[in-house]
């Protein structure tokens, strides 16, 4: 296997227990391969997901939607109904797409006897910082909630939001490094491709390898789509609702002086911070995402770039130039982007717009939590209170 692949092995060795790739490398092929143990890993996963289920109905209903203002329960039902599913979702997915899974990594992973000596292009693409970031910040948050609940209930549902936002920043960790694998290859054929502008008789096959590799990686990026693509389109479809509860819930602390999941008057800010630290866990995994496909994109087109350099060095060379012709001619209809089934594309845009859709969703809740009467009757209470003292008879919970 690559170098690159090696940085990360214990990363894939791990995921490939929980099913989140559906394959193993086997040191004696050299080859990624779908083996007993991860058919016995999809059948635990999903066998796992019945118990998950029920605790998390049970414990997200009764802690939940019982005391969530009325204008959030359809928001919430649509967080609660992506929330349960998206284990087996993802598992579901991955199994149906062993085989593609399969031949993505043996192309990513694989020894290439002309990119690999350029092993220096790896380092600005290692995500062990980042995972052990991620696992650090986890267990942090869950102890912290095992610490301050003291409820066991609500300690069990603090472990499974815990492991499914692991599970969730897992599977980002697992598709960033996926592609940075293809940035890497085009950073080490940018090094080949400078070293190729001489016009030495001996670094012709260059530029024929140089148009192979390019081709070969480039067309990864439409089977990475093709692996992640559900899981990533549930994923940001639960960050932006949990962005829009963390924006909402800022807004209800500082205009009503009350969190929007609350309907007494007594505010736990510990365990409202705690939640909005969750919360703030989403972005983050989504802004990994994001940042590392927009590199990846940049080096595709850079690289794709250097071909004209090459085009204009051998322009005496006949056969050398069809073949660059023909290939800038084949990448000019290549769309050089990753996206989540197609609907939007995986880069700084996509934040754009999912914060563009958040303050509107916030500016429609707002104005639907306005004309509650629970909001009236909150208002006049609080002026009450305040003109003539606090009432004998209001029983604060």
């Amino acid at each position: 296997m690559s170098s690159y692949y090696r940085r990360h092995a214990r990363i894939f060795q791990a995921a490939a227990l929980f099913y989140l790739v559906p394959c193993s490398y086997n040191t004696e092929t050299d080859q990624f391969e779908q083996r007993t143990v991860n058919k016995l890993a999809f059948a635990v996963g999903i066998g796992m997901t019945v118990p998950f289920w029920y605790f998390d109905l049970k414990f997200m209903i009764a802690f939940y939607l019982e005391n969530i203002s009325p204008i959030m329960v359809a928001v919430g039902s649509i967080e609660i109904a992506v929330y349960v599913s998206i284990v087996s979702c993802t598992l579901l997915n991955t199994f149906s797409r062993r085989h593609r899974y399969t031949r993505l990594m043996n192309v990513l992973f694989h020894d290439d006897w002309l990119l690999d000596r350029y092993e220096s292009a790896e380092m600005e693409y290692d995500n062990r910082r980042p995972f052990a970031g991620l696992l650090f910040a986890m267990l942090t948050m869950m102890s912290i909630n095992m610490f301050y609940h003291r409820d066991m209930n609500l300690r069990i549902l603090s472990m499974s939001v815990a492991l499914k936002i692991f599970g969730i920043g897992y599977l980002c960790i697992i598709h960033r490094v996926c592609v940075g694998a293809i940035g890497v290859r085009m950073r080490q054929l940018s090094i080949l491709g400078k070293l190729s502008c001489g016009r030495h008789p001996a670094q012709e096959k260059a530029v024929y390898y140089f148009v192979e590799r390019f081709e070969l990686y480039a067309a990864q990026l439409r089977q990475i789509d093709q692996c992640f693509s559900m899981p990533l389109t549930m994923i940001v479809l639960l960050v932006l609702i949990e962005m829009v509860y963390l924006v909402f819930d800022i807004y209800a602390v500082l205009a009503l002086d009350r969190p929007v999941f609350m309907e007494n008057l007594e505010i736990d800010y510990v365990q409202w911070a705690l939640r909005q630290l969750w919360q703030t866990i989403y972005g983050a995994v989504v802004l990994l995402t994001v940042t590392g496909c927009q590199r990846t994109c940049g080096e595709l087109q850079q690289t794709a770039q250097l071909v004209r350099r090459l085009d204009d060095d051998r322009k005496r060379n006949s056969r050398v130039a069809t073949q660059i012709h023909r290939f800038l001619l084949q990448n000019l209809n290549r769309k050089i982007n990753f996206s989540v089934c197609g609907m939007f594309d995986i880069d700084y845009a996509m934040i754009h717009m999912v914060l563009s859709s958040i303050f509107t969703y916030l500016v429609i809740l707002v104005q639907f939590d306005q004309l509650q009467p629970e909001r009236l009757s909150y208002l006049n209470t609080n002026l009450n209170t305040t003109a003539n003292g606090p009432d004998p008879n209001l029983k604060v919970h």
